[in-house]
């Protein structure tokens, strides 16, 4: 279907038109713009972009000067694809000059731009978690989203 809408557009006269061949399910949960509105509240809505991370290379002394009081930081790859979380209590128990990917807790939890907000706030509740990681489906971090309702 995707392909036929191209050659449409370019048949009107579109020059820069691209075949999104991923589908409209993706397209949402890499949290793209859409030109429709959504019935439910997703959790794009609530994205907080600044989120601290630091590389799976850095010392542990790098990290804790990246914390500067938060309780964690978000370890990722050269391409922002998470790959673990550095959590500050594990950080200041290590040697300075240790690897952040020696002591980082791998494989945390990820959700998707467009999942219902109010569904993702509720499991955050009753599992007494206070942020989640927002990532693309590609695992390209976005930010997070707090367990409490924000106002905008």
């Amino acid at each position: 279907m995707s392909q036929r809408a191209a050659c449409q557009l370019e048949r009107l006269g579109f020059t820069n038109v691209h075949d999104f061949v991923h589908g409209k399910a993706y397209w949402l949960a890499s949290g793209r713009p859409t030109t429709h509105s959504h019935p439910i509240d997703r959790v794009i809505d609530h994205l907080n972009p600044n989120v601290i991370t630091v590389s799976a290379h850095a010392t542990v002394a790098d990290a804790v000067d990246a914390l500067t009081g938060a309780d964690r930081a978000v370890v990722v790859s050269e391409s922002n694809v998470v790959v673990g979380v550095a959590r500050a209590d594990r950080l200041s128990g290590a040697a300075p000059g240790s690897i952040v990917a020696d002591i980082m807790s791998v494989g945390p939890t990820t959700i998707r731009t467009d999942e219902d907000a109010k569904a993702v706030r509720a499991r955050m509740t009753q599992h007494g978690v206070s942020s989640l990681l927002i990532t693309k489906p590609t695992g390209v971090l976005l930010g997070s989203i707090n367990a409490e309702r924000q106002t905008r």
